[in-house]
């Protein structure tokens, strides 16, 4: 929609408010609509202008946060479009990707682009939308934290309770994943290089990107989601890693009585386990609200439901795998500090284990022939 086509445009400028020549000329598309597609596809279009040319990320992020943005903006807006600020900071960021897109489409599609000289044809899209994102990650949190203190003094018009700090956070982060899931969702390499410039950098939590793909898996939007929510987890956890002195420096005394080593191997590693249990289980309970209903009279289960169910057994077994390595990898200053049992034992002990999953599936008020095969393929993963 980077172009307002002629329609769009003639029912901005020539028609009443409500006209029924409206649904003829762009069949769904009200004079309301239309307004507020062509007021947010300017402003993507200038931002994105704005990036290309490297404009200094601070006059953006001004530009992006200021008063004569919101006016010309919000006016159009209808509910359901609090985030609309970061939507258009990551759209523009992503402005790579669409030219890519459209380049395969129009190959795709037998247009004379191969026969033409393309001067994006050796660009690297995952380098370029990366680099992008680094230099004005400052406009994407200023974005996000526009957006929230937006979203919240709607709550309080509303009589409604506010969000906390961290609440908005995950919002905002999870609406930023969305928008690189519906940009670039026709590759997993692009999304997965995106969602691990987003999580190292600390823009967004995998938490965020999580809530992200379990929205996007019932468009078929998120293929492969798995593979991209693993690849969040990592990255989350090796910042854990790296931002804790105790994991980077604690040495283990190897002399000690075996109780207290345990008991040491516990306090180090404890932050780990903290985190991984946070977001295993919030992935379970997505799960849950996405399995809880039947989608059909037939006990066979539908498509998306099939993907969710093994989606999430290949993530389990790659989360499960990470943590054991971890759990289990030597240093230069540590031998290993635990053994691979000991290192389940651990896992299990936070809750961690297949079974333990899926008793959380269990004690849940839902049932649905999707949850059962859910907890099936945990009860099965006796890791």
């Amino acid at each position: 929609h980077e172009n307002v086509s002629f329609s769009s445009s003639f029912i901005k400028t020539c028609l009443p408010e409500g006209s029924n020549l409206t649904k003829h000329l762009c069949p769904g598309l009200s004079n309301g609509e239309s307004n507020r597609h062509e007021a947010l596809v300017a402003a993507e279009t200038d931002l994105r202008q704005r990036i290309i040319t490297n404009e200094d990320s601070d006059i953006v992020r001004t530009f992006v946060v200021g008063d004569e943005l919101s006016e010309s903006i919000e006016v159009h807006l209808s509910d359901g479009d609090e985030w609309w600020r970061t939507r258009l900071v990551t759209r523009a960021l992503l402005h790579a990707v669409h030219t890519h897109r459209q380049g395969l489409k129009e190959v795709t599609e037998g247009a004379d682009a191969m026969e033409q000289d393309d001067p994006n044809a050796n660009v690297d899209v995952v380098d370029v939308t990366t680099e992008a994102i680094m230099l004005y990650q400052t406009v994407i949190n200023g974005a996000m934290v526009k957006d929230g203190e937006s979203y919240n003094e709607k709550l309080e018009q509303q009589g409604a309770i506010k969000k906390d700090q961290e609440e908005l956070m995950l919002m905002g982060g999870s609406h930023l994943v969305k928008q690189v899931i519906e940009v670039g969702g026709y590759s997993n390499a692009i999304v997965e290089g995106c969602v691990f410039c987003l999580v190292e950098h600390k823009i967004c939590s995998s938490k965020a990107c999580l809530d992200a793909l379990f929205s996007n898996t019932q468009d078929g939007k998120a293929t492969h989601w798995w593979s991209i929510a693993s690849t969040a987890f990592r990255i989350g956890i090796a910042g854990i890693i790296s931002g804790s002195d105790d994991l980077v420096g604690m040495v283990l005394d190897t002399n000690a009585e075996e109780d207290q080593q345990d008991e040491a191997i516990k306090a180090k590693f404890q932050p780990v386990l903290d985190s991984a249990t946070d977001l295993i289980h919030f992935c379970v309970n997505r799960l849950i609200e996405l399995l809880s209903s039947d989608r059909s009279e037939s006990k066979k289960l539908m498509p998306v439901e099939v993907d969710l169910v093994e989606g999430f057994k290949l993530f389990y077994l790659f989360t499960h795998a990470t943590l054991v390595d971890l759990l289990t990898e030597p240093s230069e200053l540590d031998p290993k500090p635990v053994s691979s049992a000991k290192a389940r034992e651990m896992l299990a002990e936070a809750n961690l284990s297949g079974p333990a999953l899926a008793q959380i599936c269990r004690d849940s008020e839902h049932q649905s022939n999707a949850l059962e095969a859910l907890i099936g393929v945990l009860e099965a993963a006796k890791l």
